[in-house]
């Protein structure tokens, strides 16, 4: 659809990020409660949104703690989070996704756009998500990182991900 016409807002709903007044979300053949983000996380829906950095990043944390938000809860036994697998799990994931830091430690607001973005898709590879939400998934990126991106999207289709993407 043209700008204005609700790509956004479709999106955000089928995340469970906004609420709806009408229509459900099925994944798998099971209905998601409506407006509840934790249960699309657990039903394995991710979503990438259009703003990265007001949505998407929690700009003053290390990339660790960004690619880590979607597995804490479901990494957490007995009420103590698995810190040490959680920083085993991302930096093989940002190895994976090539996304270049000084460190995984490192603040994220401190990378690049592009290497930003990727770290937002890493969450949502490392909490295994089996559909994926991109809401203008290049935005803001420099022409390297768009390639990189459009490679990782087709390499995700290609392992069998469901790929939605408002472009």
């Amino acid at each position: 659809g043209l700008v204005g016409a609700g790509r956004t807002e479709l999106v955000r709903a089928i995340a469970g990020a906004d609420r709806v007044d009408s229509g459900e979300v099925r994944v798998r053949g099971k209905r998601l409660p409506n407006g509840d983000i934790s249960a699309a996380i657990r039903h394995g829906v991710g979503h990438v949104p259009e703003d990265r950095k007001a949505q998407g990043l929690i700009l003053d944390a290390p990339v660790l703690e960004n690619l880590g938000l979607a597995t804490l809860r479901s990494t957490t036994r007995y009420g103590l989070a698995d810190l040490a697998g959680q920083r085993t799990r991302s930096t093989a994931v940002s190895e994976k996704l090539r996304i270049r830091m000084a460190s995984i430690d490192q603040p994220i607001r401190d990378l690049s756009g592009g290497n930003q973005q990727k770290a937002v898709f890493g969450r949502w590879v490392l909490a295994g998500s089996k559909v994926l939400l991109l809401d203008e998934p290049t935005r803001g990126v420099d022409v390297g990182a768009k390639t990189e991106i459009y490679k990782l999207i087709e390499k995700l289709a290609q392992s069998g991900k469901s790929i939605i993407m408002v472009s």
